[in-house]
This record gives structure tokens, sequence and C-alpha cells, in this order.
């Protein structure tokens, strides 16, 4: 790829994710299985575990909405300054990179006012399968089309080379390193909510949700 995606904006950019991620410890860490149906998050508090398991998917969500818009303002101050500093392919590169992220900051603010409104939610087993559910196809979404932002990237960045398209090119480049890196920030996040959820059905053993004759049950398998 063009060399400058190794340029020194795009190492701090990453590394700030990278060190974001690592210093986030709740993230991925997860209470023994075997513990009591009480799980406790300190030494004085006790909470069910639904109420737990959705405490923790919260945080979880918080620290990686928290990298997204890290990353995001990264891009969009790093891109913004390279792109009035540079010409040709670079130029659009740092532009395409200022313009992607200034969407993932949006995004990053819209997943913290839904994060409050999660916090207002009285949380049961039922309704914590759901949001596990729900939260990890839209995870394993979000990959499917990461990868066709790095695909789409790929195609123009080669179509920008073979005819001599600095824009294209340019802009090709950086979706492709967007993309990558989106790719690997849902695939992470995916496993951190799946560890969590997967404590649900250690308690209680495997629950499905699913439409019944009388509208929507819970069914459990041992």
């Amino acid at each position: 790829m063009n060399k400058i995606i190794g340029s020194k904006g795009w190492i701090i950019g990453i590394g700030a994710f990278l060190a974001i991620i690592l210093a986030s410890g709740p993230v991925f860490s997860q209470n023994n299985p075997t513990d009591s149906a009480q799980t406790s998050l300190s030494d004085s508090i006790q909470l069910p575990l639904p109420e737990a398991v959705a405490m923790e998917r919260i945080n979880i969500t918080r620290n990686y909405m928290t990298a997204l818009g890290a990353w995001g303002l990264v891009n969009v101050v790093q891109g913004g300054i390279s792109a009035t500093n540079t010409v040709g392919p670079e130029h659009y590169f740092h532009q395409m990179s200022a313009y992607f992220n200034a969407v993932n900051v949006g995004i990053a603010v819209v997943g913290f006012l839904g994060i409050k409104k999660q916090l207002l939610k009285t949380n049961t087993l039922a309704s914590e399968i759901r949001e596990q559910q729900k939260i990890q196809k839209i995870l394993l979404i979000n990959s499917a089309l990461d990868i066709g932002y790095f695909g789409i990237g790929l195609l123009m960045r080669n179509s920008g080379i073979r005819n001599q398209n600095a824009k294209i090119q340019g802009y090709g480049g950086s979706i492709m390193l967007q993309g990558a890196f989106l790719l690997a920030y849902d695939l992470l996040q995916f496993g951190a909510h799946r560890k969590n959820g997967k404590r649900l059905g250690q308690k209680f053993g495997i629950w499905t949700l699913g439409p019944t004759t009388t509208g929507i049950g819970l069914a459990y398998r041992f």
C-alpha cells in the first residue's frame, strides 16, 4: 500500500487505539462462570446475573465507543492537517480519512447516547438474551461490511494506479485502511460481547428466544 499508510500520523493513531483497548481491562475481564447466581461487582454491591451481564455489556460498549471516537478524532485532525500539506494520492488519502472518520465520531456520539438509555432499563434474563443476540448480530453484519469497504478500497486504489488518477488512488488507499481498522475493531468487540453473553448460558443452560403459538418465548435446552 502507499507509503503514506506508514506515516507517523497513522502510527500514532493506531498506537492510541491499541492503548485505549489495552487500558480498558474490564472489556475482557469476565466473572468466573462457576460463581453463585449473584455476581459481585464489588465487595459491597451484589447484582443478579442478568443485571451484571447488562452492566458488563454497557461497559464493553462504552470502552469501544471511546476507542472509536479517539480513532476518529485522530484521523480527522491528522487527515485535515496532512491534506493541506501534501499533493497527489497522499493528499486525497488524508482527505478521505478525515471525511470517513467524521462519520465514525458521529457514530461514537450516538453510541454514548444509546448507553444512557440502556442504563435506565430494567434487565431480565429474557431481555438480556435479546440484547446480547442483537448486538452480536449487528457486529457480525458490520464485520461483513468492513470486508466490503476493504475490497472496494482495493479496487479503487488499483484502478487509480492503472489510470493514473490520484484522487481514486488516494481515496481507495484510505478506505482500505479504514476498512481494515473497522474489521479488527468489530471482531474484537464481538469477541468481548460473546464472552460476556456466554455467562447467561453457563448459568442457566442454553437459552434460545423465538416465536411460539402465543407470541415470543424462551426455550431451555439441557
